[in-house]
């Protein structure tokens, strides 16, 4: 939390410095956020995927059998990984429908990446030239102690080793080609399984999940990091983040991204209005 709050209130000053309002912030992956779903939804992001890396993955309608197992049953939209279940076998995926069949959101079934090491890749584009990034950093996820986990930062399980100094410049700059095969995304955090760090490299990986909302620098958690230093690199990012912002591209379309995203499977007959406006 403290982290958190020190990285608001360095981008805040940051904007005000560079003369832009922070809430420009949500425009920057605007073009990607679906309007009328009120998300980021993981089903029109997956389309973007290149079809080598994409993991099978659809809308579960409760009734449609699953070839192989486990498979993650996840909602539509979430952060960190709130709400995923992992499914070992028919059983365990009737019980998760049962668990979710009343829920207003689309619930979706991913199968799992057979590859053996968990990566994420947080990346924030130059603000002048969209062939290059600004920022871009690689994590291992690590957890020894569960098979096909569903990592996030609440599972206790699950620790982050970051490994940007692995690669070499070029190495830095074949992944950023890679991302933005992707999308042109001007920040974003990818989560790819693959085999190895050379594996990744080589593109041989699927992706998981394209983080497009509020995407955590997850590179901070390595808790090898001492907390001067992560601060240091939260407020450097956050510069970072302020220049993009400040320079991002016009839209011909202003979206309501943070209000819809925070309205959504809110179950207030007040919120429904006021989201059907929007």
């Amino acid at each position: 939390m403290k982290l958190a709050c020190l990285m608001v209130t360095a981008y805040i000053l940051f904007c005000a410095r560079f003369a832009t309002r922070p809430c420009k912030y949500f425009q920057l992956n605007a073009r990607f956020f679906d309007r009328r779903a009120g998300i980021f939804s993981k089903i029109g992001i997956d389309a973007l995927i290149p079809p080598e890396w994409r993991l099978a993955q659809f809308v579960d309608d409760g009734a449609r059998a699953v070839q192989r197992y486990p498979v993650f049953v996840k909602p539509e939209w979430s952060q960190n990984a709130r709400g995923v279940c992992r499914a070992d076998n028919a059983d365990a995926l009737r019980r998760i429908r049962r668990s979710v069949g009343d829920a207003r959101v689309n619930y979706l079934i991913q199968e799992a990446a057979l590859e053996t090491s968990e990566y994420e890749i947080f990346f924030i584009r130059a603000p002048h030239d969209p062939r290059r990034y600004a920022v871009l950093t690689v994590t291992e996820v690590r957890n020894d102690a569960e098979a096909n986990p569903v990592n996030s930062i609440y599972n206790p399980n699950t620790r982050y080793v970051e490994i940007t100094d692995w690669f070499s410049a070029e190495q830095r700059r074949q992944l950023w080609r890679m991302m933005r095969r992707i999308g042109d995304f001007a920040i974003s955090r990818v989560s790819v399984r693959a085999n190895s760090a050379e594996d990744l490299l080589r593109g041989r990986l699927h992706v998981i999940e394209v983080n497009l909302f509020l995407p955590m620098p997850i590179n901070l958690l390595d808790a090898r990091r001492s907390t001067m230093a992560v601060f240091a690199l939260a407020v450097t990012y956050m510069r970072h983040l302020a220049l993009a912002t400040k320079h991002r591209p016009g839209d011909p379309e202003t979206k309501p991204v943070f209000i819809k995203s925070m309205l959504y499977n809110r179950r207030s007959p007040l919120l429904n209005r006021v989201r059907a406006r929007l």
